[in-house]
């Protein structure tokens, strides 16, 4: 009885522990992705910052959420992209929000009709100075 327990409770857990279970609603299937990646590459052919987010973000994108409208649904992902490097002994710091959304997938045909794209460049502020000294003196004050 006891060996019973033992196998059931390994069972238990291997289920529990395994994605096997369940399908995720908002992945992405390849031939759609691909679809999405084939428009943007032809309409932003000649963009600078294209082929950068192309080879860095892309290829980990896989899961977008659905907005229902009507009897429509888009697919919409949030990209955030940080950048802290260093060039030529300068500190390039670079923040790039982007909004990317397509509906009307055809399985059949593998195209998408509408995709948007839309990219912002997100400000850092830096700290007022008097904050910085504060801070680097130890005096309490706190700089989010």
């Amino acid at each position: 009885m006891k060996r019973t327990w033992i196998l059931v409770a390994i069972t238990a857990v291997a289920l529990a522990c395994s994605d096997a279970g369940g399908v995720d609603s908002d992945a992405i299937a390849s031939p759609e992705k691909a679809a999405v990646q084939r428009s943007l590459d032809s309409a932003l052919a000649n963009d600078s910052l294209y082929p950068l987010l192309a080879l860095l973000v892309f290829p980990y994108i896989d899961r977008a959420a659905h907005i229902v409208v009507g009897s429509d649904t888009m697919r919409v992902v949030n990209i955030e992209l940080d950048i802290d490097a260093t060039r030529h002994d300068t500190n390039v710091v670079a923040s790039i929000s982007a909004v990317l959304a397509w509906r009307g997938f055809d399985a059949t045909l593998h195209t998408v009709d509408t995709v948007v794209f839309v990219v912002a460049r997100r400000e850092r502020l830096d700290p007022h100075p008097l904050l910085t000294r504060h801070r680097q003196y130890g005096h309490g004050v706190r700089h989010p």
